[in-house]
């Protein structure tokens, strides 16, 4: 019916277009053109009512209509037309209008039907085909207004139902992840975006569209099954509690949890209480089998199920999790004590206790292991320390100092403190201070070397021999034993530090602030007898380099004994003994020192080279003492003992007495020879008779001074 109104019109529309354009043909002579605003064509046939903006003719009116219509102006474009036309040209189109008008009368009755209440509601596909339809009529109704409203209208209701499934379900959630807590082997699930109000809301909402909407059925019974697992839900809990009623078990509420994630999902207060009673029960049975586990569980483990007791509000109602929290409490504060314990280096008793306190808990703690390894490690290093730290049966057999610096350095690496460290550690204070003053009193000022190794150099009596047989003989030997002994024993200043230090002070406070480079001064004052090398301007006292007092007053120009081997003459005076690697302390000053290494708990081996030195010296001093006891003393063995007094490095207490003797011995011959040369042998036989006669009780020549000459 509609395809033979179609092919009406359109055979109305060719026949109407020859007489169409003959009545404007006709028009436009006796009427003034107009132009339409839309087109810009010369139009006759209509007239534009005087309220219109601008001029239209008949075809663009409509089209006007239309883009006004789907550009959302609403209403219909109406213009008040005056045309003049024939009768025959109305007649040729009134039977297309008239199929037209049918076909709009057939669309409206049906969609006031379909729109009617109590009828048959069409879907929204078939409400989108009639507003196609309609939209091809070029309709203009308030029906099609109304059946637009329903389409868009349905068309979100469909949306947000079709949302509102889809975002639950999923699997069934344990208790403990539903609260977003960890829980071993379950798998946290998303939360649920349905609320009970928004279905109850879109399920009134979707009644009351005209439209067959399938999803509606699928909301319907979701709700009526959403009801019927809330009654469930409140038969097996407490009401308003999350509390498992009497006779309800674990495994049921789990099932009921079960059916809400499947297959209901909407979220609800109910659900929130059954999610939680579960949760806590599932937090009372794997705590208890935590707890019962062996070996314990570690801290972390414990804090964690803490931390889930406290977030479901459990502790004050449940023994076992205010029981877990306390320990929890309690393993953490010794943790951080333990912590401490091994950053501060604890003695090794408090730290055992704290062990002690960690085993006892019921859990693992992170630094149990660390704190029992380093609890081993200081028991061994006490037991090694403490038979080192034995008393000897002999001096000899005491610890040496350098196995006392090996304990401490092993000690070092420990984290914690023993008894036996701070024994040891005094025990090395006392022997370093010993060492301070030994070497103080030993070492020449400026040497570098560590006092054991000069002592080593001064106990090698065959290495000392020689080098004072290299000496005495002069030449390139003699240079090298004193550039020898100089660097092991510390030069004392060069010559151009001398001449710069000469320049600096007052001669008087040289001589007092410098030693002598033959001997230590240690004991000698500047009132002493000085003189200066006129080449290297290098001060040395006048008795070490046998230069008397006379003979310094009378000199003009003074060479040292390593100046004159420089220029290759030789020494004007007797040659010196050969330089000291030590400042030659006194013999009792080494007995004080070796008394107090005898106190030591350690053993230096700085001592025993210094007990060889002294024994040296003692056997020096047992010799003067045979010679002094028992005058005249030849003058060559006079000379040989000073000369091996000279070449020891401890100076015994009767050095300055042999050394008095020796230069009074001196005197006497230098006297006598004055004496020889001056007279004859037989004037010199009657004044010894003369002498002898005079002087009977004495015992020879030279019997004052002790010395047979």
């Amino acid at each position: 019916e509609d395809e033979a109104d179609a092919e009406a019109v359109v055979e109305a529309e060719r026949a109407s277009a020859a007489a169409r354009d003959e009545l404007r043909t006709q028009l436009m002579r006796g009427l003034p053109p107009a132009r339409c605003s839309a087109c810009s064509a010369f139009c006759a046939l209509s007239a534009v009512s005087p309220s219109a903006e601008s001029p239209l003719c008949a075809e663009d009116a409509l089209a006007c209509e239309r883009e006004r219509a789907a550009a959302g102006g609403g209403g219909a474009f109406s213009a008040p037309l005056e045309c003049r036309c024939s009768l025959r040209t109305l007649a040729a189109l009134l039977p297309p209008l008239r199929a037209m008008a049918a076909r709009r009368a057939r669309w409206v009755a049906r969609t006031r039907a379909t729109l009617a209440p109590g009828g048959e509601r069409p879907s929204i596909e078939e409400a989108k085909a009639l507003v196609a339809k309609a939209d091809s009529l070029g309709l203009v109704d308030p029906a099609l207004d109304e059946l637009r409203a329903c389409v868009r209208a349905g068309s979100a209701w469909v949306r947000e139902a079709k949302r509102l499934t889809s975002s639950g379900g999923g699997g069934a959630l344990s208790g403990l992840a539903g609260l977003g807590l960890n829980a071993p082997s379950v798998s946290v699930q998303p939360t649920h975006v349905r609320t009970t109000q928004r279905l109850g809301a879109l399920i009134a909402e979707g009644e009351r569209l005209p439209l067959h909407l399938p999803e509606l059925e699928a909301l319907q019974a979701l709700r009526r099954r959403s009801a019927e697992w809330v009654a469930r839900v409140n038969a097996a809990l407490v009401p308003g509690q999350p509390v498992p009623a009497e006779g309800v078990g674990r495994d049921e509420l789990h099932a009921l949890l079960g059916d809400y994630d499947h297959r209901i999902g909407v979220a609800h207060e109910d659900a929130a209480r059954l999610r939680r009673a579960v949760a806590r029960l599932d937090w009372s049975k794997s705590t208890e089998l935590l707890v019962g586990t062996s070996p314990p569980p570690s801290l972390a483990v414990a804090a964690a199920a803490a931390k889930v007791a406290k977030k479901l509000e459990i502790v004050a109602s449940t023994p076992l999790a205010a029981s877990l929290v306390s320990l929890v409490a309690k393993a953490e504060a010794l943790e951080a004590r333990a912590r401490a314990a091994l950053a501060n280096r604890i003695v090794v008793n408090a730290a055992r206790r704290l062990l002690g306190e960690a085993i006892e808990l019921a859990v693992t703690l992170e630094y149990t292991p660390k704190l029992r390894m380093a609890t081993e490690a200081a028991d061994a290093f006490a037991r090694k320390a403490a038979l080192a730290l034995l008393p000897p049966a002999t001096p000899a057999e005491r610890v040496s100092f350098e196995q006392v610096r090996a304990l401490l350095a092993d000690a070092s690496m420990l984290q914690l403190l023993t008894v036996e460290e701070d024994r040891l550690r005094e025990a090395a204070r006392l022997a370093e201070l010993w060492e301070g003053r030994a070497t103080q009193a030993i070492l020449r000022r400026g040497c570098e070397l560590p006092l054991q190794r000069v002592l080593c150099a001064c106990a090698d009596r065959a290495g000392r021999e020689k080098e004072m047989s290299d000496w005495q003989l002069g030449g390139e030997a003699g240079a090298a034993v004193r550039e020898r002994v100089e660097r092991e024993g510390g030069a004392n200043e060069t010559a151009a530090d001398a001449a710069e230090g000469a320049a600096e002070e007052e001669p008087g406070d040289r001589q007092a602030s410098l030693p002598c480079p033959f001997c230590t001064a240690s004991e000698r004052t500047a009132l002493q007898s000085w003189i200066c090398c006129d080449t290297c301007e290098v001060w040395y006292h006048s008795e070490c380099v046998h230069v008397s007092k006379t003979q310094s007053d009378s000199l003009t120009v003074y060479l040292c004994p390593a100046c004159a081997h420089r220029r290759k003459v030789p020494y004007a005076f007797r040659l010196p003994a050969p330089p000291k690697r030590t400042r030659r302390p006194k013999l009792r000053l080494v007995r004080a020192l070796l008394a107090e290494a005898e106190t030591l708990s350690v053993r230096v081996p700085e001592a025993e080279l210094l007990r060889a030195l002294m024994a040296e010296a003692e056997d020096w001093q047992e010799s003067a003492q045979s010679a002094l006891a028992d005058p005249p003393i030849e003058v060559h063995s006079l000379e040989a003992l000073m000369a091996s007094g000279g070449a020891l490095e401890v100076e015994p207490e009767l050095m300055p007495t042999v050394d008095k003797l020796r230069d009074s011995a001196a005197s006497w011959c230098h006297r006598a020879s004055s004496i020889l040369s001056s007279i004859s042998t037989d004037g010199l036989a009657a004044s010894l008779r003369t002498r002898r006669s005079e002087d009977g009780a004495d015992g020879g020549m030279g019997a004052g001074n002790g010395v047979k000459g």
